[in-house]
């Protein structure tokens, strides 16, 4: 909550701090009812604080691990209801190292209807997800030359399939009068 109402700055407010109405009823959804905030709403929250602030590569960082939990989330959902496999075999096939690489090159198409992925911008992504293994595993920073721009756009990707794979979880994981589509 300290980042949604600005805590934590001088005198306990920082100075940037925005509130969105338009989160309003989830944040009181979350506060009334006692929900956890999901980790990918941490991590969204991070992004877009390290983006105003100008720090692309913790920006970049965060949306990708959010990404990461999503999709781990969407992978299980999927495979549990519409692929109905037991626990066993749903732990069993993802205990595989299928690196993020790999589930967006390929497990993506193979699990969600084409209607959802024209829209992903999955070059964009898979982009963003190399910048994210050169800061992590290589050099600790962003490739040199990448203007903001370009950043603030694979950044963007990024979230958008997040949030998509977000919704069809939800989705997935209802109860469906005639079935399910993914």
């Amino acid at each position: 909550l300290g980042s949604l109402f600005g805590f934590g700055g001088k005198d306990g407010f920082a100075l940037n701090a925005e509130l969105y109405l338009h989160y309003w009823p989830r944040i009181a959804e979350v506060l009334e009812d006692h929900l956890e905030i999901p980790p990918e709403d941490e991590f969204f929250t991070n992004t877009i604080g390290h983006l105003r602030g100008r720090n692309f590569r913790l920006a970049l960082v965060d949306a990708v691990i959010g990404l990461e939990i999503v999709l781990a989330r969407f992978l299980r959902t999927y495979l549990k209801i519409v692929k109905k496999l037991s626990a066993a075999r749903i732990n069993d096939f993802l205990r595989y190292d299928f690196g993020l690489t790999a589930r967006l090159a390929g497990i993506l198409d193979l699990t969600l209807h084409e209607s959802y992925m024209k829209d992903v911008k999955i070059d964009l992504v898979s982009k963003a997800v190399t910048w994210r293994n050169h800061i992590v595993h290589r050099t600790g920073r962003l490739p040199e030359g990448i203007p903001v721009k370009t950043i603030r756009e694979h950044i963007d990707a990024v979230q958008e399939l997040a949030q998509m794979l977000a919704e069809r979880t939800i989705d997935a994981a209802a109860p469906q009068p005639g079935g399910l589509s993914c």
